[in-house]
């Protein structure tokens, strides 16, 4: 995500109470994000939706055909942060 929408994401979610920000106590030019009770309530009901989502998207496949696409998710996965490590510094 571009850091412009992380900091508007971040704006709305503190301006709706569901996110408090505090300094990091060893540097303090790093903020930590914690999510509130109403903030965890609301990601708790969107991980249960996207459960119920993905359960209803991959029942259309065999138990070989799930594994066959969870293998390649899996190297894509490896790949891209095998791509993105430089970026971060790894």
């Amino acid at each position: 995500m571009h850091p412009m929408n992380i900091s508007r994401a971040v704006a709305r979610l503190r301006a709706k109470d569901r996110l408090v920000s505090t300094t990091d106590s060893l540097n303090h030019r790093r903020r930590n994000l914690t999510l509130t009770d109403a903030g965890r309530a609301i990601y708790h009901d969107l991980i249960i939706s996207a459960q119920e989502q993905a359960r209803s998207l991959l029942e259309v496949l065999t138990i070989a055909e799930r594994q066959f696409l969870t293998a390649i998710l899996d190297r894509l996965l490896e790949r891209a942060l095998e791509i993105a490590a430089p970026a971060r510094g790894d």
